[in-house]
């Protein structure tokens, strides 16, 4: 990963010095479009980034204004830690999916925030693809993540009807009614 930043760099005219958030980003973009499979995230160079921070390669990180998502992912972390009591472990996978959620829809809708025309076919089908990727525990929890997050947008006024309790629940294979029997088959994927 070191190597194929480094080249990148190079490839931009730049030096380590000037490697910033918004630049890793950039590099992680270009491996996404260049067609690599398994692209690590932001979370993972952020170690890199800390460590030439610590020795005075990168200057330190200037906060950046918050984005309405950032905001919005903000009150969500505040809704689940006051109004839910869950605790920080659950809250950090809530939020997880969350921004992988939104910032999926809204790289695809152009919406600031990724709520922007969600409906319920949608939401569904962001179900339908997760059980044919994971196993049925897996799923369940995908499901009531996302559940979570629908809901505290409903609460919030932002979508007009409770999308999460639209959501069909995820029941293991073979029993009883739920989403996962309309799942294929993880052996009869392709992969």
């Amino acid at each position: 990963l070191m190597g194929q930043l480094d080249r990148w760099l190079a490839g931009e005219s730049l030096i380590a010095a000037d490697l910033t958030v918004g630049r890793a980003e950039e590099f992680l973009a270009t491996l996404r479009a260049g067609g690599q499979r398994r692209v690590p995230t932001l979370r993972t160079l952020g170690l890199l980034l800390d460590y030439l921070r610590d020795r005075d390669v990168l200057a330190p990180e200037e906060p950046g204004l918050p984005t309405p998502r950032g905001e919005l992912l903000a009150r969500y972390r505040q809704h689940l830690l006051d109004d839910r009591g869950l605790s920080t472990l659950t809250v950090l996978r809530y939020e997880r999916m969350a921004r992988r959620f939104l910032a999926g829809r809204a790289e695809q809708t152009g919406g600031p925030l990724g709520i922007e025309g969600l409906d319920a076919a949608e939401v569904n089908a962001t179900l339908l693809e997760c059980c044919s990727r994971l196993v049925p525990e897996s799923a369940k929890r995908e499901a009531a993540d996302l559940r979570a997050l629908l809901r505290f947008l409903y609460l919030e006024g932002l979508t007009g009807v409770d999308l999460g309790s639209a959501m069909p629940p995820v029941a293991a294979r073979g029993g009883g009614p739920g989403l996962w029997r309309a799942c294929p088959s993880p052996r009869s994927l392709p992969w």
